[in-house]
């Protein structure tokens, strides 16, 4: 495949404006989907960052990721060579999906959560050394969304 005649999937394309609409402070990872974003749609889009609430609070996080009260995310070890375990406890929902993007927003592995808690196992041994960014989705709605990084 050419990566310059790369076509984005309708799928790719939400998870990229998902995490475009982000608050910018969450990390590179925005910048880049906002990029992605620009270039599927052939136009620049001003995005409002009105998040200093949510980023002061991003620098004061805990290893573990907590969305609310009954949600938490674990992913370990980070950095890793492409084995890597999400622990989890969905709280309130009763099942989400994991997606793995590249830094270009093409989808890498997409894996469901069908148990309220449990741990998922992702083996990705032929990914390159880079930083890479996992979401999860409830529904269509973005839960979760941090980066992992490959080093072999």
């Amino acid at each position: 495949m050419n990566d310059r005649n790369y076509v984005f999937a309708e799928a790719e394309k939400t998870e990229l404006k998902n995490m475009a609409n982000e608050c910018l402070a969450k990390g590179d990872y925005v910048t880049h989907a906002r990029n992605l974003v620009d270039v599927f749609t052939r136009t620049t889009i001003l995005y409002e960052d009105e998040c200093l609430t949510e980023a002061n609070a991003s620098r004061k996080r805990k290893p573990e990721a907590i969305v609310n009260n009954n949600t938490l995310f674990n992913m370990f070890p980070n950095p890793n060579n492409g084995t890597m375990q999400l622990d989890y406890k969905l709280g309130s929902y009763s099942t989400a999906k994991f997606n793995l993007f590249d830094i270009t927003g093409k989808l890498i592995d997409s894996k469901n959560m069908e148990t309220n808690e449990g741990s998922l196992y992702i083996n990705e041994q032929n990914l390159k050394n880079g930083v890479y960014f996992y979401t999860i989705l409830v529904g269509e709605k973005n839960i979760k969304t941090d980066k992992i990084v490959i080093i072999k």
